[in-house]
């Protein structure tokens, strides 16, 4: 499906894209409520990442994975997506 997709405060348009599927992703939520992830996030931190960030690991599943047209994956949980008029 092809979609549009806004950064997360819906603001700044980030591109064209296409939704490819649901994934399961990973990230570290921070003591200062700040996130962080591997650059894929799609790939489980190892405990010693965990540990350097002083974090929580969180999981999503099914959350949407979109490849935007310039490459650059982002995924729901990111940014604001809807389906692009495609006339």
């Amino acid at each position: 499906m092809k979609v549009q997709v806004f950064d997360g405060t819906g603001k700044n348009f980030l591109g064209f894209g296409t939704l490819v599927g649901q994934v399961t992703v990973y990230f570290v939520i921070r003591p200062d409520g700040s996130l962080t992830s591997l650059a894929n996030a799609e790939e489980m931190p190892p405990p010693a990442f965990i540990a350097e960030c002083e974090g929580e690991l969180a999981v999503v599943e099914d959350n949407q994975k979109i490849v935007l047209d310039n490459g650059q994956v982002v995924y729901g949980c990111q940014v604001w997506w809807q389906q692009a008029d495609v006339n």
